[in-house]
């Protein structure tokens, strides 16, 4: 069994597990090991959180590297000016955490 995990990171892109799409694969093997449909959604929901909570906490850290760049090699001023056009392009939803992650509060 092969899974391309650089195809779940593209939306369009239709994931299957040794050429059978996910879904039916899922629920075929929950059939073939007695576990119910209830039981099968759990597994797959908790599977599906951990991994989300993975991913994001390794952009964190990520993120914390290029900020502490930024801000070794730019100016208050200049990394004020990105938070800005961050804001402009983005939305001022996520303007405290990048006001956080560039160091300009």
């Amino acid at each position: 069994m092969k899974l391309d995990m650089q195809r779940v990171f593209d939306p369009t892109c239709k994931v299957e597990i040794d050429g059978e799409e996910v879904r039916q694969f899922i629920a075929g093997l929950a059939d073939n090991i007695g576990l119910g449909s209830t039981h099968a959604v759990r597994i797959l929901g908790g599977a599906v959180a951990a991994t989300t909570r993975s991913r994001f906490l390794q952009a964190w850290p990520e993120m914390e590297m290029v900020a502490a760049g930024l801000e070794k090699i730019l100016k208050v001023e200049q990394r004020a000016h990105l938070l800005n056009m961050f804001g402009q392009t983005c939305g001022s939803e996520n303007q405290s955490i990048a006001a956080a992650a560039l160091g300009v509060k």
